[in-house]
């Protein structure tokens, strides 16, 4: 009995150890092997990913191509009014006559009235009485000797370009020989955007960089008001920077005088001049007058003499044909009332 309880403890013993054993035996290398496809399957799966985002995303210098670039219209105001016009040198003559038809009399002209009475009535000594009459005479007499200042200046006679103190009547916009690559162009100041600014501050910084700090400017607004952008030449465009894009800031000047010795101190730019909105087109290439034209928003030249001859000639074509029939109208009245 003894020996068959032995006999089978040892047959369930060695046939239950012998599967633990075979599961141990066979259980890692299937597990090791399972986890090797697995992570290589995990490793396969992200260089596909690292793959297709940088074959989609590009890289920094072909993300942004271009160089953001700041400049400043700075604006001198009109200093005094711009002459009338024909239609307006009309429309002032009408006004005029209007209020002078509608007025009443002021004192000064009721006492002219009552001393002309008074001189033609009365007789005898006359008394040293200021009248008021020698009062316009005095007024005119002191109305002669004012001279206004003329609105032509020095600097308009000599064409003085580099003065602040011409065409005082027009708004001066300041342009600058400023050095682009290996040679100048007439542009407004500009300079190249810096990282942690904004494009204003490129603008204000751009002012400072080319002119110095001698000109005092008032900035309108944070927008930029204009837009250009130009290929920079071969040779210069470098990490994938093709071009400059710019952005114009408007400003007008409060204050300050420039020199070119300032400015070629600076080595930024060899000249500089103050032109009106017409003479823009002389210093600029075409593209760079139309962009910079397009924000100044200069007024048409209208021709005001020939819009005042064709209301004039519709005027008289209208009393022409009026006239005949209102003559014909009286003439037929006045022969019934005389029958």
């Amino acid at each position: 009995m003894v020996s068959v309880i032995q006999s089978r403890s040892h047959y369930w013993s060695t046939n239950m150890a012998l599967p633990s054993v075979r599961c141990a035996s066979r259980t890692p290398s299937k597990f090791f092997r399972n986890s090797f496809c697995l992570l290589r399957a995990i490793c396969n799966s992200k260089s596909a990913m690292v793959r297709t985002c940088s074959s989609s995303a590009p890289s920094p210098s072909s993300a942004s191509g271009w160089d953001l670039v700041g400049a400043v219209a700075l604006e001198r105001k009109p200093i005094i009014a711009p002459e009338l016009n024909a239609l307006e040198k009309k429309y002032l003559e009408i006004l005029r006559a209007i209020e002078i038809e509608g007025s009443l009399l002021s004192d000064h002209e009721l006492q002219l009235i009552q001393e002309k009475k008074s001189a033609d009535t009365e007789e005898g000594v006359a008394i040293k009485v200021q009248t008021a009459q020698d009062i316009e005479e005095e007024w005119f007499k002191k109305a002669q000797e004012f001279k206004p200042a003329p609105r032509l200046t020095e600097a308009d006679a000599k064409g003085d370009t580099r003065t602040t103190q011409r065409f005082l009547d027009q708004p001066l916009l300041l342009v600058v020989n400023q050095q682009l690559g290996k040679g100048h162009r007439w542009i407004l100041p500009q300079a190249v955007h810096a990282k942690g600014e904004t494009l204003r501050q490129t603008a204000e910084r751009a002012l400072t960089e080319v002119c110095g700090s001698a000109l005092e400017a008032f900035y309108l607004g944070y927008a930029p008001a204009g837009y250009y952008s130009y290929h920079y030449p071969t040779e210069f465009q470098k990490d994938g920077i093709q071009g400059a894009k710019v952005f114009f800031f408007k400003a007008q000047l409060r204050n300050g005088a420039l020199s070119v010795g300032d400015l070629k101190k600076l080595k930024k730019a060899d000249d500089f001049a103050w032109l009106s909105y017409k003479e823009l087109s002389s210093k600029m290439l075409p593209k760079y007058h139309k962009a910079v034209q397009a924000f100044l928003m200069a007024p048409e030249e209208t021709p005001y003499q020939q819009l005042l001859d064709r209301a004039l000639s519709s005027v008289r074509h209208r009393k022409a044909s009026v006239t005949p029939e209102i003559v014909a109208a009286s003439k037929v009245a006045a022969k019934a009332g005389e029958s």
